[in-house]
């Protein structure tokens, strides 16, 4: 397994599949907000994005670009060794925002405090170039259920999850290879 997990991150057919969950997550939030929602009475209603929401979608587009780099110099040790450091701690990022998303999800600690309003840098207005992916449209409140009652905070604790395990492990055994 280690070896495996070593192997990995030398492969551009891993930094594929990083970059393509990370899309199919983005997607997924996307065909949420803009496409799917039928309330009881059959009428269409559109998940909107929160402020956590739209937070946890700049770190899967920042972990996603990230995959690109790590595509494009998996071959180069100390590159491929810097993208891996890079995506450990952008999937730790990540798993804060899903953590306060739990926290709304489950009602437990503060609750996930919430704004309207997205609180980007003046140079960097996100909200206002891509309004329709990082626009605040709503308060925050529990994820829509996905499969039965597998909610989308469920999901993206999962991927967290795995995302850093498979980082940890893989941005260590690549130092160790130094060591030795």
């Amino acid at each position: 397994m280690k070896t495996l997990l070593t192997h990995l991150a030398q492969s551009r057919l891993f930094w594929l599949a990083v970059f393509i969950i990370c899309a199919c997550l983005e997607g997924g939030a996307l065909y949420f907000q803009h496409v799917l929602g039928v309330n009881e009475d059959g009428q269409k209603v559109f998940y909107q994005p929160c402020e956590l929401c739209i937070y946890t979608r700049v770190w899967l587009a920042l972990i996603a670009i990230v995959a690109i780099i790590g595509m494009i110099t998996c071959k180069a040790k100390w590159l491929r060794r810097a993208v891996l450091s890079i995506q450990t701690l952008l999937v730790i990022g990540l798993s804060n925002e899903v953590y306060s998303l739990l926290k709304v999800e489950y009602q437990f600690g503060d609750g996930g405090s919430c704004k309207f309003r997205a609180n980007f840098y003046d140079w960097m207005p996100l909200d206002q170039w891509f309004p329709n992916v990082f626009e605040v449209k709503d308060m925050c409140q529990a994820t829509p259920a996905v499969f039965g009652s597998f909610t989308m905070v469920h999901g993206l604790t999962l991927v967290c999850g795995l995302l850093l395990s498979v980082f940890v492990i893989s941005a260590f055994q690549e130092w160790q290879k130094s060591k030795s």
